[in-house]
């Protein structure tokens, strides 16, 4: 589940850094 977690984290920088 940690991993899921860490993936779900990564994607939200992602679409931040995307705006």
């Amino acid at each position: 589940m940690e991993f899921n977690r860490m993936d779900l984290t990564k994607e939200n920088l992602t679409c931040n850094l995307n705006g």
